[in-house]
């Protein structure tokens, strides 16, 4: 219902690309059904438990970032036809959050495990640290193909996460399968009530008949031992999350949501060592690393959101950020301490 920032640099005349993991992320295109010009988007491996797998599927996705780069089509790997370097471009690494999940992290302080017996990359199985060294290499490689062309000084670089895993550490695990906890709970109030349970840390639960959303909710909270719930959100508790005066289509949300304690992952045993979607630092506090063309490095110490990011892209490429529909609404700042001109509209 709402334009997203590709759509908006797009409508300036300018040229957009995006890479992700899957094709539905053909939403990035927004309601014009248009906005990015080059979306490659190669589905992950559906074994995600292999990490070399994954790294071998974020490299499809590097190898379409440097040909945009270097002006070209994310798949013409041979640089036939120049098209010219897209005003905005990026990507999405898998390699961390699968290595988060499933090799983990070896103690409580975040010392990523170094090699598992998941997955293989020429004889060795990757861990979380290998994982995080290619993505810096990727990184790196970026750098210098932005530098080659001589655009470092034009190009505003974010490197940051869309979400944290939680717990990262393994002693707090609480590993609950919701196929026999939540979804028997559920029905209990009324046979085939669960519609559709959305499950990582976090539970989103959607029922056939939501009228039934407080009674399940009671049932929930008598049982919130067993099921490791925190809170337990219903009704209008649901609509301030969701900012129920801006939502366009409330009918979308979910009937309940179940917040569990930190280190529950709603999920079938042995299945993962963390996961993401709750309330918790864990989850919800990101890296957010800013390079922006004329500013020297520090550190900003202010709280802020990634919601930020859009209206500092549109800023930066003098664009108004107020034509972004959900920044508009919102009354999303950007992202401070960047530079020191007056805000735009």
């Amino acid at each position: 219902h709402v334009n997203t920032v590709y759509e908006v640099i797009k409508a300036a005349g300018l040229r957009t690309a995006a890479a992700d993991k899957h094709p539905s992320y053909e939403i990035l295109n927004g309601p014009s059904g248009s906005g990015v010009d080059d979306l490659y988007t190669p589905e992950i491996n559906p074994d995600k438990k292999d990490i070399a797998k994954t790294i071998a599927n974020d490299e499809l996705k590097v190898t379409a970032v440097l040909n945009q780069i270097a002006g070209y089509l994310s798949v013409d790997d041979a640089h036939v036809n120049y098209v010219g370097v897209p005003a905005i471009l990026g990507m999405n690494f898998q390699a961390p959050n699968i290595g988060q999940k499933f090799s983990g992290y070896v103690d409580a302080a975040g010392t990523p495990a170094v090699v598992t017996t998941l997955g293989s990359l020429s004889g060795q199985a990757p861990g979380l640290a290998q994982a995080f060294d290619y993505v810096d290499g990727a990184l790196a490689r970026m750098l210098s193909a932005l530098e080659a062309q001589r655009l470092t000084d034009s190009t505003l670089v974010i490197v940051t996460s869309k979400h944290g895993n939680s717990p990262v550490d393994r002693a707090q695990l609480n590993l609950i399968d919701p196929a026999k906890t939540l979804t028997p709970l559920i029905n209990s109030v009324q046979a085939g009530l669960a519609a559709q349970i959305t499950d990582d840390t976090n539970a989103l639960i959607w029922l056939r008949d939501r009228s039934r959303a407080d009674d399940v909710a009671a049932v929930l909270q008598a049982n919130a031992g067993a099921i490791g719930a925190e809170s337990i959100y219903v009704g209008s508790q649901i609509d301030e999350l969701f900012n129920a005066e801006l939502a366009g289509n409330p009918s979308r949300r979910p009937d309940i949501i179940v917040e569990p304690v930190n280190g529950v992952v709603y999920a079938a045993v042995n299945a993962k060592l963390a996961d993401h979607g709750g309330f918790h630092d864990q989850d919800l506090r990101v890296p957010l690393v800013v390079m922006y063309p004329g500013r020297d490095a520090g550190t900003v110490t202010a709280p802020v959101s990634l919601r930020q990011i859009a209206p500092t892209i549109l800023h930066a490429l003098h664009l108004r950020k107020n034509d972004l529909d959900a920044v508009r609404l919102e009354h999303t700042p950007k992202l401070p301490g960047l530079n020191d001109e007056e805000e735009d509209n």
